[in-house]
């Protein structure tokens, strides 16, 4: 591919080690490459990210498996496989797992988010 720096990868999900988010939540990172970065986040029941957005990636949850909610701006979404959520640069965000088993969600930043483009809610 002309332009890019990183070649061909794939990742499985089972083989990445997750880790804690300071935001809650744990989260893999499967890809990370110029302009796109996609991890996957799991939250237990009743287990919420905290309230945040970035400043300059657009995000897109996509939720895998489980149910429960998304904070976005003044309103709540319900999440459950199959749903998508566009997240604009500078709009509070925040996912809460309101099931019964583990939420798992794939996250997409444009750019990637390297953690300087995070602000959380005080």
């Amino acid at each position: 591919m002309r332009g890019s720096t990183m070649e061909e990868k794939i990742v499985s999900e089972e083989k990445v080690v997750g880790r804690r988010s300071e935001l809650g939540g744990t989260i893999k990172e499967l890809i990370k490459g110029e302009k796109l970065h996609l991890l996957i986040g799991y939250l237990e029941p009743g287990e919420q990210m905290r309230l945040h957005y970035h400043t300059i990636p657009e995000e897109v949850y996509y939720t895998l498996k489980g149910s429960g909610e998304m904070i976005l701006g003044e309103r709540r979404l319900k999440l459950r496989p199959g749903v998508a959520v566009y997240i604009p640069p500078g709009t509070f965000h925040a996912p809460i797992n309101t099931g019964k088993g583990p939420l798992v969600i794939g996250f997409f930043h444009a750019p990637p988010e390297t953690g300087e483009y995070i602000v959380e809610k005080k």
